[in-house]
């Protein structure tokens, strides 16, 4: 990829990310024309964006604590097991 089309890549990609739905189909429909990889290109950013925005919303704690709430007690280690701190 030459860095002018990364630059354009980058560039509607930002712009992309200030709209919302249907808002953000027609930018990128107009934006992108014809050009099918450049549209795929800003919108397998935008999921990553997405993805990762979803990965950081909650924090690790309460993410750790579901986690062991959904275990059996069996499943859980029993005090004076495991490695000493």
């Amino acid at each position: 990829m030459t860095p002018e089309r990364w630059r354009q890549i980058e560039r509607l990609y930002h712009a992309a990310l200030e709209l919302e739905g249907s808002g953000r189909a027609a930018f990128l429909k107009g934006a992108c024309g014809a050009d099918d990889d450049l549209r795929r290109e800003v919108e397998s950013l935008l999921a990553s964006d997405a993805a990762a925005g979803s990965f950081l919303e909650s924090p690790a704690i309460a993410v750790a604590g579901r986690a062991l709430a959904g275990r059996t007690p069996d499943a859980l280690p029993q005090a004076g097991e495991g490695k000493p701190c």
